[in-house]
């Protein structure tokens, strides 16, 4: 997982040096940049595709709106361990909507950072640092 995005702090703090400087061009590209940013980390929520390091992590919580690839692995697994995969399935499948569409988003994410969790476990264990991830 590529560690190294920008996060929400960083993005805010941007926007402020570009507020200062929005009186020239580079300033005003700048803010748009990041309201693009913003456009497109909003769209992805709503859309509903599949998830990765760039998505926004689409719950309630501190992190809500933060890439996925920002979040620590701590509060990742924090998350998946909440919650049961048997469950979403049956959520997903059964529930009216609008909890059906939230369900399947949870299921989506859930395996999602599974597979994440799993690759960065391999990745610590083949390099000989066995450690928790």
């Amino acid at each position: 997982m590529f560690r190294n995005r920008m996060n929400s702090e960083q993005l805010t703090h941007y926007r402020r040096l570009a507020e200062k400087h929005k009186a020239q061009q580079s300033g005003r590209i700048m803010l748009e940049l990041l309201d693009y940013l913003e456009e497109l980390r909003e769209r992805k929520i709503r859309k509903g595709g599949s998830f990765d390091v760039d998505s926004a992590f689409p719950f309630a919580g501190e992190y809500r709106g933060e890439a996925l690839g920002n979040i620590p692995y701590a509060v990742l697994r924090q998350w998946r361990d909440s919650h049961k995969r048997e469950e979403l399935q049956i959520d997903s499948e059964f529930q009216p909507s609008p909890q059906k569409f939230i369900a399947r988003r949870k299921l989506q994410l859930y395996d999602w950072i599974t597979h994440e969790l799993n690759e960065a476990f391999e990745l610590n264990t083949t390099e000989g640092n066995v450690a928790y991830i």
